[in-house]
């Protein structure tokens, strides 16, 4: 699924934003898939923009300490 607004074939010029992305700051346009978090907030569908927002960290199996 190509997520690019302009590749979907809309205008920007004649369609209104409904939010913006809370991580990027990216508008977001009606018929968007995005992310909602249980607090609210609202993010874009690129999932970095989750990841950062929910300040995850990427680690190697290796550096996982086992209890």
């Amino acid at each position: 699924m190509n997520l690019d607004r302009f590749s979907q074939g809309r205008d920007p010029q004649q369609e209104q934003a409904i939010a913006v992305c809370e991580q990027c700051r990216e508008e977001i346009y009606p018929g968007e898939q995005i992310h909602r978090t249980a607090g609210g907030n609202i993010l874009c569908g690129n999932h970095l923009c989750v990841i950062k927002f929910c300040q995850v960290e990427e680690i190697n199996s290796d550096e996982l300490e086992v209890a």
